[in-house]
């Protein structure tokens, strides 16, 4: 899961939500959760900025027809 986390001072940080239930030897039932959160700002402004650029290639393909 991906989330959009509004700071104080209006900015935003996209955190990847993981986790997982660990299981004992032989038993079927998780004892716990295990939660990572890793911030991934940068990916998902990269993966904007490749979105921008894919639609101007479009835009310019277009237009050389």
């Amino acid at each position: 899961m991906v989330l959009g986390v509004r700071k104080a001072d209006g900015g935003l940080t996209w955190i990847a939500v993981n986790s997982r239930p660990p299981r004992r030897a032989g038993e079927t039932a998780p004892h716990a959760v295990v939660t990572t959160f890793t911030d991934v700002s940068g990916r998902r402004q990269l993966e904007e900025e490749l979105r921008q650029v894919r639609a101007e290639l479009a835009e310019a393909r277009r237009s050389l027809r």
